[in-house]
């Protein structure tokens, strides 16, 4: 059972509860539904507390507090793509410290790079014949590709995905 101190809380619109979210009242959510009988723009929530359950209905956009479990993935760590939740909420502190000497070398050299050569463009560059120009474009575009290319493989480190 989800308590509330194992999930974080998130906010969602009552359209998108699922079954076992936990309301900010302490409430499972059993069943969201729109029935032929729903007003529009309004979803029926079936939600339970201990022994006594009760039918709500709820504006479909209504923002709503809850602690989701979470979603054990079918998907290897290595091929799966970051939540919204984790893209927002990612700590590259602790991301950082989950690395390998090895992998921090790698993306350090690639942001070091990636600093030199496409931030070189963020200046005034009056100083740049076009082909030159053209040319710094094409090397910040391979830096650039390279950076991710090299980073995606470490998604799974980066987010913690991986059980050591």
């Amino acid at each position: 059972m989800l308590t509330p101190s194992t999930s974080p809380l998130i906010k969602v619109a009552a359209r998108h509860l699922l079954r076992g979210d936990v309301t900010g009242s302490g409430e499972t959510v059993l069943s969201v539904s729109v029935g032929a009988r729903t007003p529009r723009g309004k979803v029926e929530v079936a939600l339970q507390k201990g022994d006594r359950k009760r039918a709500a209905l709820w504006g479909a956009s209504t923002t709503i507090g809850v602690r989701r479990a979470p979603v054990q993935s079918l998907v290897s760590p290595d091929d799966r793509l970051p939540t919204f939740a984790e893209v927002t909420s990612f700590d590259p502190v602790s991301a950082w410290a989950r690395l390998s000497p090895a992998q921090q070398t790698l993306i350090g050299e690639l942001a070091v790079r990636l600093a030199v050569v496409a931030n070189r463009l963020n200046y005034q560059h009056d100083d740049f014949a076009t082909n030159e120009r053209l040319e710094i474009e094409r090397l910040e575009s391979d830096v650039l590709t390279s950076f991710y290319d090299s980073t995606e493989p470490l998604w799974a480190d980066l987010y913690g995905w991986r059980s050591n």
